[in-house]
């Protein structure tokens, strides 16, 4: 379980920006989830954010070195905080061949992080997601899967591992 604690920032822009190349499994979704209007001692209630991320979470906070690094940036960078620009529904269904499908990730994969496969997957349109739910088209099954992927045969939803994932995103264009 992760301990209560961890305080989220005055400016927590800085954490989309560091985060997501400092923190394994870590993508800049999930550090706007987190740094929103929430306690940041409340990591796993974030959509997105299981056990495995949670820890790495709450180990990168306690690294003492960490909280040093971060100090000096937040004093010597100005972050603009900018909204990402959304594709229109209609440009991102015509190109896009994932265009309205949910993806949600469990367990650990072993040639791309989380993020990286996260990313690779909207990059073709879909949105990655942290729970099953009846919307949910596929859940990617790595090492160590835990509830999701029991949920996901519950419902009825495609699965695929990792060696399948990168065999679709190479089919798709993707380079893994």
């Amino acid at each position: 379980m992760v301990e209560e604690g961890l305080e989220a920032p005055e400016h927590p822009c800085w954490a989309v920006a560091v985060l997501p190349d400092a923190v394994d499994e870590v993508g800049p979704r999930q550090v706007e989830l987190l740094f929103g209007d929430r306690p940041a001692g409340m990591l796993q209630e974030v959509s997105g954010v299981g056990p495995r991320m949670a820890e790495q979470i709450t180990a990168f906070f306690r690294e003492p070195h960490n909280a040093e690094v971060l100090d000096e940036l937040l004093k010597r960078v100005v972050l603009i905080e900018t909204a990402p620009a959304e594709p229109s529904a209609a440009a991102s269904a015509s190109v896009l061949p994932l265009a309205g499908q949910k993806w949600v990730f469990t367990g650990g994969l072993t040639h791309l992080t989380r993020r990286d496969a996260q990313e690779k997957i909207e990059a073709l349109g879909a949105r990655a997601t942290g729970s099953v739910s009846k919307s949910t088209t596929v859940v990617v099954i790595g090492e160590d899967a835990g509830s999701k992927a029991d949920d996901a045969q519950k419902l009825g939803i495609k699965t695929m591992n990792e060696d399948e994932l990168l065999a679709f995103l190479r089919g798709n264009g993707i380079e893994v």
